[in-house]
């Protein structure tokens, strides 16, 4: 899939992270599955405002990297640190991934007896923010998404990048410390990855910190700095100067 060059206009408007403040931390993180190891020693610092994406074939480990990162699976081994918190993953974390992690997965995941609006609220609501205050804000994020007039369409109702955007608008609804996203556009056509991908670029030149999994070597471009994968181990990372 070929993007156009102007992708990047955003992207040129992006801070410069090399002093960023660290997010997230992780300290020799091994992950093994019935006897397969999945993840390796993993060293991994990721900074306030950063945009990494994380690059590799099926198979990498990309994906359990990023799932432990989101606080969504435990490593076998190792630390993972959010704001320089040590998390025990023996206790209770959804108060965290609620309110300070969002998630985008490749399949959107909406519920589907509720619209658009209600599927965008249901996090806030869960984080005990007003209804009435849920409601202006979702609002708000479906207007800036190119969503404005479909807040009360079910998601059978919206086409896939449609149903995309709201799940993103739902992922950062309680405005978290950082997004994750895995293979966001793997679903869609190149149109409607062309609009996920700008949303993913201004939201990063508004100074959120996004961390994104792609088998795609284009996309993985537009980040501020890439990681590549291979058997569960990072052979690379390099940075994305951005003029």
């Amino acid at each position: 899939m070929s993007y156009p060059l102007h992708f990047n206009a955003l992207s040129l408007k992006r801070k410069k992270l090399r002093n960023s403040k660290a997010l997230l931390r992780l300290e020799r993180v091994s992950k093994s599955i019935d006897g397969n190891t999945i993840l390796r020693d993993i060293n991994l610092e990721i900074g306030e405002g950063e945009f990494l994406s994380i690059l590799g074939a099926s198979g990498s480990g990309k994906s359990s990297l990023l799932y432990i990162m989101a606080l969504l699976d435990r490593p076998t081994s190792g630390e993972v640190f959010f704001e320089e918190d040590r998390i025990n993953f023996d206790e209770e974390l959804s108060p965290i991934r609620n309110s300070k992690i969002g998630f985008v997965f490749q399949f959107h995941y909406l519920l589907p007896e509720l619209t658009a609006v209600e599927n965008v609220i249901v996090p806030m609501l869960k984080a005990g923010i007003t209804k009435e205050k849920s409601l202006k804000r979702a609002g708000e994020l479906l207007k800036k998404l190119g969503l404005e007039g479909k807040e009360d369409r079910k998601p059978y109702q919206l086409s896939g990048g449609e149903q995309q955007r709201v799940a993103i608008a739902r992922a950062i609804a309680n405005e978290p410390k950082v997004l994750f996203a895995d293979e966001p556009t793997g679903n869609l056509d190149s149109k409607n990855s062309e609009t996920v991908m700008d949303i993913f670029l201004k939201l990063n030149s508004e100074g959120n910190t996004i961390v994104m999994v792609t088998h795609e070597e284009e996309l993985a471009e537009f980040g501020t700095r890439v990681l590549t994968m291979s058997d569960g181990r990072i052979l690379e990372e390099r940075a994305i100067e951005k003029g």
